[in-house]
């Protein structure tokens, strides 16, 4: 029968121990995520917001920020899927990891315009509205642009959707 001098069982203990000990140590280390800078220029002038909508936009980031909840982040490296919006004219054309996922008639109107009654009455920003078959607005996102930027802000709370940041490609 065979058997192992002491000093090379101890060597074979150590060698598992620092193998354990590196397996352990290689494990992936969290990164804290950093939000996608705003632009300083950014407007929500109805006729400014007009000027800059047209052209294809790649989706950034979609910050959920719910009052009992911790922040989230949603970016194409955490779905793991890139999202791209062309707009063209009253056309918007939703795409999903290259894949054609909706279109809808759009325009760009002042927030009286999409919600007409007294609650927003004096409110002239921009807004994003989306139309039905009928030609009616049956959704609406408040919108901001930049040159290179646009940022949707969705209702405060919503379970949909955050605010998004699309950056513009041409």
């Amino acid at each position: 029968m065979f058997s192992l001098p002491s000093n090379e069982i101890a060597m074979k203990y150590l060698c598992l121990a620092l193998c354990f000990l590196g397996l352990v140590s290689c494990r992936k280390e969290e990164v804290e995520y950093k939000p996608v800078e705003l632009c300083n220029e950014r407007t929500n002038n109805v006729d400014s917001v007009k000027m800059l909508f047209n052209g294809t936009w790649e989706w950034q980031e979609e910050k959920f920020d719910r009052w009992r909840d911790p922040t989230k982040y949603n970016t194409p490296e955490s779905e793991k899927s890139s999202r791209w919006l062309r707009i063209v004219g009253d056309s918007a054309y939703f795409y999903r990891a290259l894949q054609f996922e909706a279109a809808y008639r759009v325009s760009i109107v002042k927030k009286s315009e999409a919600r007409p009654g007294p609650d927003y009455l004096l409110d002239s920003s921009a807004v994003l509205a989306f139309y039905n078959e009928m030609g009616r607005i049956y959704s609406d996102v408040r919108i901001y642009m930049c040159n290179n930027q646009m940022i949707l802000y969705y209702a405060w709370g919503s379970e949909e959707f955050g605010r998004q940041i699309w950056k513009k490609l041409r």
